[in-house]
């Protein structure tokens, strides 16, 4: 964050990425756990169905009503000095028209690796980012980020202790399509293992939380989830 340079990278690469993170959409799997919602096979528990690590909202854009964004939200932005949050499709638009000519610096904005949170690396190794204009708050003057829990940052504990307390009245703990290598979500499964709270795993390959697990699935994610689906 005290890094000019690096947040004008961040913000440079950005301006291509974020259009390929907005346009996602949810996948069977996602559809899946929005239905069990909806016949009241997953939450129920301090109105909150499913815990996320991803920051791309696309269970809310699946239509599951209880959701924790435990790492936040790519779609929102804050500014560090104010607090104020803003739509992170708002100031894209307001980057996008303030470099033009950081813009037509890359050829096609190809996209050669989307990173979770939108930013990506580009196909072109030639970009000077010293051009990029990262307008400051309109309010405050300070700098800008997106609204998530970056690597090093603490998901803030009104959140944490809301995700305990779910997952103490939980009948059983489902994980999807996680490794469990961060221990932000990790300590949820060791928790519900404390209180001997069965633990269904369905990730393929290894995760952090095998050991613990009542049930572990290596099949592909979402065609379980679209038969438990359909079965229940």
């Amino acid at each position: 964050m005290k890094n000019e340079f690096k947040r004008k990278r961040y913000w440079g690469r950005s301006l291509f990425g974020f259009k390929v993170f907005a346009a996602s959409q949810p996948n069977d799997g996602h559809k899946a756990l929005t239905n069990l919602e909806k016949k009241g096979r997953i939450g129920g528990f301090a109105d909150m169905s499913i815990i996320t690590q991803n920051v791309d909202r696309l269970h809310t854009k699946s239509g599951t009503k209880h959701v924790v964004d435990l790492h936040g939200r790519g779609d929102r932005c804050v500014f560090m000095s104010c607090g104020k949050e803003s739509s992170r499709l708002d100031f894209h638009l307001k980057m996008e028209s303030q470099n033009s000519h950081f813009i037509s610096q890359i050829k096609g904005g190809e996209v050669r690796k989307l990173q979770p949170d939108g930013d990506a690396e580009l196909d072109s190794y030639s970009v000077d980012f010293n051009d990029v204009v990262v307008p400051p708050c309109s309010d405050c003057g300070g700098i800008i980020k997106t609204a998530v829990t970056f690597f090093g940052d603490n998901v803030p504990r009104p959140i944490v202790d809301s995700c305990y307390d779910a997952v103490d009245k939980a009948t059983a703990l489902l994980v999807c399509g996680s490794s469990l290598q961060v221990f932000s979500a990790f300590r949820f499964v060791k928790r519900a293992k404390a209180l001997n709270i069965p633990i269904i795993i369905l990730n393929k390959g290894p995760t952090r939380g095998d050991d613990l697990a009542t049930l572990k699935s290596e099949h592909d994610l979402s065609l379980l989830l679209t038969q438990i689906d359909a079965q229940l």
